[in-house]
Protein backbone atom coordinates (compact mmCIF):
# COMPACT_ATOMS: atom_id res chain seq x y z
CA UNK A 1 0.00 0.00 0.00
CA UNK A 2 0.90 3.73 -0.53
CA UNK A 3 0.92 6.68 2.29
CA UNK A 4 -0.79 9.61 1.87
CA UNK A 5 0.77 12.95 1.61
CA UNK A 6 0.65 13.37 5.49
CA UNK A 7 2.04 10.95 7.85
CA UNK A 8 1.65 10.43 11.11
CA UNK A 9 4.03 8.44 13.62
CA UNK A 10 2.38 5.40 13.76
CA UNK A 11 1.10 4.15 17.21
CA UNK A 12 0.71 0.94 18.48
CA UNK A 13 -1.88 -1.13 20.63
CA UNK A 14 -1.05 -3.47 23.79
CA UNK A 15 -2.34 -6.15 21.91
CA UNK A 16 -0.12 -5.34 18.97
CA UNK A 17 3.04 -4.94 21.05
CA UNK A 18 2.23 -8.22 23.01
CA UNK A 19 1.63 -9.98 20.40
CA UNK A 20 4.96 -9.11 18.77
CA UNK A 21 6.45 -10.16 22.11
CA UNK A 22 5.14 -13.42 21.37
CA UNK A 23 7.27 -14.19 18.47
CA UNK A 24 10.71 -13.95 20.51
CA UNK A 25 9.12 -16.05 23.25
CA UNK A 26 8.15 -18.77 20.65
CA UNK A 27 11.06 -18.39 19.05
CA UNK A 28 13.75 -18.52 22.27
CA UNK A 29 11.96 -21.84 23.58
CA UNK A 30 13.91 -23.59 20.28
CA UNK A 31 16.55 -21.51 20.19
CA UNK A 32 17.97 -21.22 23.73
CA UNK A 33 17.04 -24.32 24.61
CA UNK A 34 19.38 -25.86 22.13
CA UNK A 35 21.91 -23.06 23.01
CA UNK A 36 21.96 -24.40 26.30
CA UNK A 37 21.84 -28.03 25.79
CA UNK A 38 23.08 -29.33 22.57
CA UNK A 39 26.80 -28.86 23.91
CA UNK A 40 25.98 -31.19 26.65
CA UNK A 41 23.98 -33.41 24.67
CA UNK A 42 26.35 -33.99 21.93
CA UNK A 43 29.51 -34.72 24.54
CA UNK A 44 27.81 -36.34 27.32
CA UNK A 45 24.54 -38.59 25.96
CA UNK A 46 25.96 -38.63 21.58
CA UNK A 47 29.57 -39.25 22.44
CA UNK A 48 30.70 -36.67 20.19
CA UNK A 49 34.37 -34.80 21.13
CA UNK A 50 34.19 -31.23 22.92
CA UNK A 51 36.60 -30.11 20.39
CA UNK A 52 34.30 -31.35 17.44
CA UNK A 53 31.10 -30.23 18.96
CA UNK A 54 32.55 -26.99 19.04
CA UNK A 55 33.30 -27.02 15.49
CA UNK A 56 30.55 -27.94 14.15
CA UNK A 57 28.67 -24.99 16.49
CA UNK A 58 30.99 -22.43 14.71
CA UNK A 59 30.68 -23.86 10.98
CA UNK A 60 26.99 -23.86 11.10
CA UNK A 61 26.82 -20.42 12.43
CA UNK A 62 29.04 -19.03 9.90
CA UNK A 63 26.90 -21.18 7.29
CA UNK A 64 24.04 -19.97 9.07
CA UNK A 65 25.10 -15.94 8.41
CA UNK A 66 25.15 -16.47 4.70
CA UNK A 67 21.45 -17.76 5.10
CA UNK A 68 20.76 -14.74 6.92
CA UNK A 69 21.73 -12.80 3.77
CA UNK A 70 20.02 -14.78 1.38
CA UNK A 71 16.75 -14.69 3.57
CA UNK A 72 17.24 -10.84 3.88
CA UNK A 73 17.13 -9.91 0.29
CA UNK A 74 14.37 -12.71 0.04
CA UNK A 75 11.90 -10.29 2.70
CA UNK A 76 13.14 -6.98 0.58
CA UNK A 77 11.56 -8.85 -2.60
CA UNK A 78 8.00 -10.73 -0.93
CA UNK A 79 5.07 -8.81 -1.27
CA UNK A 80 1.97 -10.93 -0.25
CA UNK A 81 -1.64 -10.81 1.26
CA UNK A 82 -0.35 -11.19 4.14
CA UNK A 83 2.63 -8.38 4.08
CA UNK A 84 6.07 -8.57 3.69
CA UNK A 85 7.14 -10.10 6.94
CA UNK A 86 4.18 -11.60 8.66
CA UNK A 87 3.46 -14.33 5.86
CA UNK A 88 6.80 -16.07 6.96
CA UNK A 89 5.58 -16.58 10.85
CA UNK A 90 2.77 -18.96 9.43
CA UNK A 91 4.28 -20.76 7.07
CA UNK A 92 7.53 -21.98 9.13
CA UNK A 93 5.42 -22.27 12.43
CA UNK A 94 4.94 -26.08 12.20
CA UNK A 95 8.58 -27.30 10.54
CA UNK A 96 9.89 -25.72 13.13
CA UNK A 97 8.28 -27.09 15.65
CA UNK A 98 9.59 -30.56 14.00
CA UNK A 99 13.02 -29.54 13.29
CA UNK A 100 13.81 -29.08 16.97
CA UNK A 101 12.59 -32.56 17.77
CA UNK A 102 14.82 -33.92 15.47
CA UNK A 103 17.92 -32.19 16.89
CA UNK A 104 17.70 -34.05 19.92
CA UNK A 105 18.26 -37.28 18.45
CA UNK A 106 21.08 -39.42 17.15
CA UNK A 107 21.53 -42.60 15.21
CA UNK A 108 23.37 -44.01 18.04
CA UNK A 109 26.57 -45.49 16.38
CA UNK A 110 29.07 -43.43 18.50
CA UNK A 111 30.83 -42.79 15.09
CA UNK A 112 31.04 -40.66 12.27
CA UNK A 113 26.80 -41.27 11.35
CA UNK A 114 26.71 -39.02 14.47
CA UNK A 115 28.43 -36.40 13.58
CA UNK A 116 27.18 -35.54 10.58
CA UNK A 117 23.35 -36.52 11.68
CA UNK A 118 24.41 -33.84 14.11
CA UNK A 119 25.80 -31.36 11.83
CA UNK A 120 22.69 -31.71 9.27
CA UNK A 121 19.13 -31.87 11.68
CA UNK A 122 21.20 -28.91 13.36
CA UNK A 123 21.53 -26.93 10.46
CA UNK A 124 18.06 -27.14 9.53
CA UNK A 125 16.32 -26.15 12.63
CA UNK A 126 18.73 -23.15 12.52
CA UNK A 127 18.11 -22.61 8.91
CA UNK A 128 13.97 -22.27 9.70
CA UNK A 129 14.81 -20.36 12.48
CA UNK A 130 16.44 -17.61 10.41
CA UNK A 131 14.04 -17.83 7.73
CA UNK A 132 11.52 -17.04 10.97
CA UNK A 133 13.29 -14.68 12.91
CA UNK A 134 15.04 -12.14 9.92
CA UNK A 135 11.07 -11.44 9.04
CA UNK A 136 10.36 -10.84 12.18
CA UNK A 137 12.72 -8.02 13.32
CA UNK A 138 12.05 -6.73 9.94
CA UNK A 139 8.25 -6.90 10.98
CA UNK A 140 8.85 -4.07 13.95
CA UNK A 141 10.11 -1.80 11.23
CA UNK A 142 6.80 -2.34 9.01
CA UNK A 143 4.57 -1.77 12.24
CA UNK A 144 5.90 1.78 12.94
CA UNK A 145 8.38 4.26 12.35
CA UNK A 146 7.87 5.99 15.34
CA UNK A 147 11.09 5.58 16.85
CA UNK A 148 9.81 5.67 20.97
CA UNK A 149 7.16 3.09 19.93
CA UNK A 150 10.21 0.32 17.98
CA UNK A 151 11.92 1.21 21.84
CA UNK A 152 8.93 -0.44 23.39
CA UNK A 153 8.84 -3.15 20.94
CA UNK A 154 12.15 -4.00 21.74
CA UNK A 155 11.48 -3.84 25.15
CA UNK A 156 8.12 -6.17 24.66
CA UNK A 157 10.64 -8.13 22.17
CA UNK A 158 12.83 -8.76 24.81
CA UNK A 159 10.74 -9.53 27.46
CA UNK A 160 9.12 -12.60 25.41
CA UNK A 161 13.01 -13.07 24.84
CA UNK A 162 13.27 -13.79 28.19
CA UNK A 163 10.10 -15.72 29.60
CA UNK A 164 11.13 -18.03 26.79
CA UNK A 165 14.32 -18.33 28.10
CA UNK A 166 13.19 -18.69 31.40
CA UNK A 167 10.47 -20.94 31.00
CA UNK A 168 12.77 -23.52 28.64
CA UNK A 169 15.32 -22.75 31.47
CA UNK A 170 12.71 -24.00 34.18
CA UNK A 171 10.14 -26.73 32.31
CA UNK A 172 13.20 -28.11 29.83
CA UNK A 173 15.66 -30.11 32.88
CA UNK A 174 12.32 -31.39 34.08
CA UNK A 175 11.12 -32.89 30.60
CA UNK A 176 14.16 -34.38 29.86
CA UNK A 177 13.96 -35.99 33.31
CA UNK A 178 10.78 -37.35 32.71
CA UNK A 179 10.66 -38.38 28.93
CA UNK A 180 14.28 -37.59 27.20
CA UNK A 181 15.44 -34.86 24.93
CA UNK A 182 13.77 -35.72 22.04
CA UNK A 183 10.11 -35.55 23.17
CA UNK A 184 11.16 -32.75 25.29
CA UNK A 185 12.22 -30.62 22.47
CA UNK A 186 8.99 -31.69 20.45
CA UNK A 187 6.79 -30.80 23.41
CA UNK A 188 8.60 -27.53 22.95
CA UNK A 189 8.31 -27.16 19.39
CA UNK A 190 4.32 -27.14 19.14
CA UNK A 191 4.16 -24.31 21.77
CA UNK A 192 6.59 -21.93 19.59
CA UNK A 193 4.60 -22.94 16.74
CA UNK A 194 1.50 -21.53 18.36
CA UNK A 195 3.11 -18.90 19.87
CA UNK A 196 4.25 -17.82 15.87
CA UNK A 197 0.66 -17.93 15.00
CA UNK A 198 -0.27 -15.45 17.91
CA UNK A 199 1.99 -12.90 16.46
CA UNK A 200 1.29 -13.84 12.68
CA UNK A 201 -2.59 -12.98 13.65
CA UNK A 202 -2.29 -9.90 16.37
CA UNK A 203 0.16 -7.45 14.19
CA UNK A 204 -0.35 -5.65 11.60
CA UNK A 205 1.96 -4.09 9.00
CA UNK A 206 1.29 0.01 9.58
CA UNK A 207 4.13 1.07 7.39
CA UNK A 208 3.64 0.72 3.69
CA UNK A 209 5.49 1.69 0.91
CA UNK A 210 6.05 5.57 -0.30
CA UNK A 211 5.83 6.32 -4.35
CA UNK A 212 9.78 6.62 -4.28
CA UNK A 213 10.18 3.28 -2.65
CA UNK A 214 11.28 0.74 -4.64
CA UNK A 215 13.23 -2.73 -4.35
CA UNK A 216 16.95 -2.54 -4.28
CA UNK A 217 19.11 -5.38 -6.29
CA UNK A 218 21.20 -6.93 -3.91
CA UNK A 219 24.56 -5.79 -5.16
CA UNK A 220 23.55 -2.12 -4.89
CA UNK A 221 22.10 -2.90 -1.74
CA UNK A 222 25.04 -4.34 0.22
CA UNK A 223 27.17 -1.32 -1.32
CA UNK A 224 24.66 0.98 0.70
CA UNK A 225 25.20 -1.20 3.92
CA UNK A 226 28.92 -0.84 3.73
CA UNK A 227 28.52 2.66 3.81
CA UNK A 228 26.29 2.60 6.46
CA UNK A 229 28.68 3.15 9.67
CA UNK A 230 25.66 2.73 12.31
CA UNK A 231 25.05 -0.63 11.13
CA UNK A 232 28.72 -1.53 10.91
CA UNK A 233 28.79 -0.55 14.53
CA UNK A 234 25.96 -2.93 15.40
CA UNK A 235 26.95 -5.93 13.34
CA UNK A 236 30.28 -5.72 15.62
CA UNK A 237 28.45 -5.45 19.41
CA UNK A 238 25.98 -8.35 18.00
CA UNK A 239 29.09 -10.71 17.47
CA UNK A 240 30.01 -9.41 20.80
CA UNK A 241 27.28 -9.23 22.71
CA UNK A 242 25.93 -12.76 21.03
CA UNK A 243 29.76 -14.77 21.79
CA UNK A 244 28.65 -13.06 25.61
CA UNK A 245 24.98 -14.98 25.54
CA UNK A 246 26.79 -18.25 24.06
CA UNK A 247 29.52 -18.29 26.53
CA UNK A 248 26.85 -17.67 29.65
CA UNK A 249 24.15 -20.38 28.30
CA UNK A 250 26.17 -23.10 26.81
CA UNK A 251 28.76 -23.42 29.89
CA UNK A 252 25.72 -23.10 32.93
CA UNK A 253 24.92 -26.64 32.57
CA UNK A 254 29.06 -27.30 32.54
CA UNK A 255 28.96 -25.13 36.07
CA UNK A 256 26.38 -26.70 37.45
CA UNK A 257 27.43 -30.17 37.31
CA UNK A 258 31.32 -29.57 37.20
CA UNK A 259 31.94 -26.61 39.78
CA UNK A 260 28.83 -26.39 41.93
CA UNK A 261 29.00 -30.43 42.08
CA UNK A 262 24.74 -30.79 41.16
CA UNK A 263 23.51 -31.33 37.86
CA UNK A 264 20.31 -30.00 39.19
CA UNK A 265 21.47 -26.60 39.41
CA UNK A 266 21.15 -25.87 35.57
CA UNK A 267 17.88 -25.00 36.27
CA UNK A 268 18.30 -22.38 38.69
CA UNK A 269 20.98 -20.83 36.86
CA UNK A 270 19.51 -20.23 33.86
CA UNK A 271 16.55 -18.56 35.40
CA UNK A 272 18.57 -16.67 37.98
CA UNK A 273 19.50 -13.63 35.78
CA UNK A 274 15.89 -13.45 34.59
CA UNK A 275 14.19 -11.29 37.32
CA UNK A 276 17.25 -8.91 36.91
CA UNK A 277 16.23 -8.82 33.21
CA UNK A 278 12.90 -8.36 33.73
CA UNK A 279 13.68 -5.27 36.22
CA UNK A 280 16.17 -4.10 33.61
CA UNK A 281 13.22 -4.07 30.68
CA UNK A 282 10.83 -2.57 32.72
CA UNK A 283 12.86 0.74 33.00
CA UNK A 284 14.61 0.29 29.75
CA UNK A 285 11.98 2.24 28.00
CA UNK A 286 12.27 5.26 30.25
CA UNK A 287 15.76 5.27 30.20
CA UNK A 288 15.77 5.40 26.81
CA UNK A 289 13.39 7.92 26.71
CA UNK A 290 15.76 10.09 29.64
CA UNK A 291 19.08 9.16 27.99
CA UNK A 292 18.36 7.31 24.51
CA UNK A 293 19.06 4.16 23.42
CA UNK A 294 22.86 4.32 23.11
CA UNK A 295 24.22 6.31 26.29
CA UNK A 296 22.02 3.98 28.51
CA UNK A 297 23.43 0.74 26.93
CA UNK A 298 26.46 2.14 26.83
CA UNK A 299 26.36 2.68 30.55
CA UNK A 300 25.12 -0.86 31.69
CA UNK A 301 27.72 -2.52 30.19
CA UNK A 302 30.72 -0.41 32.07
CA UNK A 303 28.37 -0.82 34.97
CA UNK A 304 28.72 -4.80 34.77
CA UNK A 305 32.54 -4.72 33.91
CA UNK A 306 33.36 -2.96 36.96
CA UNK A 307 30.52 -5.23 38.70
CA UNK A 308 32.81 -8.63 37.42
CA UNK A 309 36.20 -6.56 38.53
CA UNK A 310 34.49 -6.40 42.27
CA UNK A 311 32.90 -10.14 41.78
CA UNK A 312 36.64 -11.54 40.87
CA UNK A 313 37.79 -10.67 44.24
CA UNK A 314 34.97 -11.99 45.96
CA UNK A 315 34.03 -15.33 44.55
CA UNK A 316 36.37 -18.19 45.84
CA UNK A 317 34.61 -21.08 45.98
CA UNK A 318 31.73 -23.56 45.25
CA UNK A 319 30.37 -22.45 48.37
CA UNK A 320 30.00 -18.79 47.21
CA UNK A 321 26.78 -19.94 45.55
CA UNK A 322 24.43 -17.15 46.86
CA UNK A 323 26.76 -14.88 45.94
CA UNK A 324 26.96 -16.38 42.97
CA UNK A 325 23.06 -16.21 42.30
CA UNK A 326 23.17 -12.16 43.41
CA UNK A 327 25.69 -11.95 40.63
CA UNK A 328 23.77 -13.02 37.80
CA UNK A 329 20.30 -11.58 39.06
CA UNK A 330 22.40 -7.82 38.81
CA UNK A 331 24.22 -9.32 35.75
CA UNK A 332 20.36 -9.92 34.09
CA UNK A 333 19.18 -6.90 35.21
CA UNK A 334 22.03 -4.77 32.82
CA UNK A 335 21.43 -7.64 30.15
CA UNK A 336 17.88 -6.82 29.93
CA UNK A 337 18.85 -3.02 29.16
CA UNK A 338 21.09 -4.12 26.57
CA UNK A 339 19.05 -6.31 25.23
CA UNK A 340 15.96 -4.24 24.52
CA UNK A 341 18.52 -1.61 23.38
CA UNK A 342 20.50 -3.94 20.77
CA UNK A 343 17.24 -4.74 18.60
CA UNK A 344 15.48 -1.39 18.85
CA UNK A 345 19.34 0.21 17.77
CA UNK A 346 19.08 -1.87 14.54
CA UNK A 347 15.79 -0.89 13.39
CA UNK A 348 17.14 2.71 13.51
CA UNK A 349 19.92 1.74 11.47
CA UNK A 350 17.58 1.36 8.47
CA UNK A 351 16.12 4.65 8.77
CA UNK A 352 20.21 6.26 8.70
CA UNK A 353 20.64 4.14 5.92
CA UNK A 354 18.25 5.27 3.66
CA UNK A 355 19.34 9.10 4.62
CA UNK A 356 22.68 8.23 3.97
CA UNK A 357 22.46 6.59 0.70
CA UNK A 358 18.66 7.03 -0.49
CA UNK A 359 18.33 3.71 -0.42
CA UNK A 360 15.86 1.77 1.68
CA UNK A 361 16.92 -1.88 2.13
CA UNK A 362 15.07 -3.14 5.27
CA UNK A 363 15.48 -7.18 5.14
CA UNK A 364 19.01 -7.27 4.16
CA UNK A 365 20.24 -4.34 6.50
CA UNK A 366 18.35 -6.77 9.29
CA UNK A 367 19.49 -9.79 8.53
CA UNK A 368 22.94 -8.72 8.06
CA UNK A 369 22.70 -7.58 11.77
CA UNK A 370 21.66 -11.00 12.48
CA UNK A 371 24.73 -12.55 10.72
CA UNK A 372 26.58 -10.82 13.85
CA UNK A 373 23.95 -12.42 16.09
CA UNK A 374 24.62 -15.95 14.84
CA UNK A 375 28.32 -15.62 14.17
CA UNK A 376 28.47 -14.22 18.12
CA UNK A 377 26.73 -17.29 19.42
CA UNK A 378 28.44 -19.60 17.53
CA UNK A 379 32.00 -18.33 18.33
CA UNK A 380 30.46 -18.70 22.04
CA UNK A 381 29.10 -22.18 21.78
CA UNK A 382 32.30 -23.46 19.56
CA UNK A 383 34.89 -21.20 22.58
CA UNK A 384 33.41 -23.23 25.35
CA UNK A 385 34.04 -26.55 23.54
CA UNK A 386 37.66 -25.76 22.15
CA UNK A 387 38.39 -24.56 25.62
CA UNK A 388 37.51 -27.25 27.47
CA UNK A 389 39.20 -29.57 24.81
CA UNK A 390 42.45 -27.44 25.82
CA UNK A 391 42.41 -28.53 29.17
CA UNK A 392 41.38 -32.31 28.13
CA UNK A 393 37.62 -32.46 29.13
CA UNK A 394 36.17 -35.95 29.18
CA UNK A 395 32.56 -36.25 29.25
CA UNK A 396 32.53 -39.68 30.59
CA UNK A 397 34.21 -38.30 34.35
CA UNK A 398 31.93 -37.75 37.21
CA UNK A 399 34.69 -35.61 38.86
CA UNK A 400 36.61 -33.28 36.02
CA UNK A 401 40.56 -32.01 36.93
CA UNK A 402 41.00 -29.03 38.46
CA UNK A 403 41.86 -27.12 35.27
CA UNK A 404 38.66 -28.22 33.85
CA UNK A 405 36.51 -26.46 36.75
CA UNK A 406 39.31 -23.45 36.64
CA UNK A 407 38.25 -22.83 33.14
CA UNK A 408 34.68 -23.72 33.06
CA UNK A 409 34.37 -20.19 35.55
CA UNK A 410 36.76 -18.23 32.76
CA UNK A 411 34.12 -19.36 30.41
CA UNK A 412 31.55 -17.91 32.42
CA UNK A 413 32.69 -15.44 34.45
CA UNK A 414 35.60 -13.85 33.48
CA UNK A 415 35.84 -13.38 29.95
CA UNK A 416 31.98 -12.15 29.51
CA UNK A 417 33.11 -9.59 31.73
CA UNK A 418 35.67 -8.19 29.30
CA UNK A 419 33.23 -8.24 26.61
CA UNK A 420 31.07 -6.17 28.23
CA UNK A 421 33.74 -3.26 28.60
CA UNK A 422 34.50 -3.67 24.75
CA UNK A 423 30.70 -3.56 24.06
CA UNK A 424 30.60 0.00 25.64
CA UNK A 425 33.85 1.31 23.81
CA UNK A 426 32.49 0.30 20.57
CA UNK A 427 28.94 1.61 20.90
CA UNK A 428 29.99 4.61 22.11
CA UNK A 429 31.06 5.33 18.33
CA UNK A 430 27.31 5.40 17.15
CA UNK A 431 25.63 8.42 17.15
CA UNK A 432 22.55 7.64 15.71
CA UNK A 433 20.47 8.76 18.90
CA UNK A 434 21.66 12.63 18.13
CA UNK A 435 20.77 12.60 14.35
CA UNK A 436 17.40 10.50 14.16
CA UNK A 437 15.35 13.52 14.23
CA UNK A 438 16.98 15.53 12.01
CA UNK A 439 16.64 11.98 9.86
CA UNK A 440 12.99 11.31 9.84
CA UNK A 441 12.22 15.48 8.71
CA UNK A 442 14.90 15.07 5.58
CA UNK A 443 13.28 11.82 4.94
CA UNK A 444 9.86 12.92 5.12
CA UNK A 445 10.55 16.43 3.25
CA UNK A 446 12.17 14.32 0.45
CA UNK A 447 9.14 11.98 -0.20
CA UNK A 448 6.72 15.24 -0.09
CA UNK A 449 5.49 14.70 2.86
CA UNK A 450 4.25 16.15 6.56
CA UNK A 451 4.65 15.25 9.80
CA UNK A 452 1.39 15.63 11.86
Amino acid sequence: MYVGEMIKRQKLTMKEKLSYGMGDFASNLVYQGISIFILFYWTDYAGISAAIAGTILLISRIFDGVIDVVFGNLVDKTNSKYGKARPYLLWLAVPFAFSAMITFWTPGTNGMADIIFAFVSYNVTMVIYTAINIPYGVLSVKMTDDQVERGSLGVFRGIGALVGSMLVGIMAPMLIGSVGYTWTFLIIGLVAAGGLLITFRGTTEHVGLTREDKVTPFKEGFAALMKNQPWLIMLLVGILVFTFSGLKMTSNIYMAKYYFGDEGLVAILNVMMMPGMLVGMGVATALFRRFGKIKTTVYANLIMFVATIVFYFIFRSPNDLGLFYGFLVLNGAFLGIGTAGFFAMIADTIEYGEWKTQKRIEGLTYSAASVGTKIGGGVGAALVGWMLALVHYNGTLSVQPEAVTSMIVWINLWIPGAICLIVAIVLSFNKVDKLYPQMMVDLDARKGVKQV
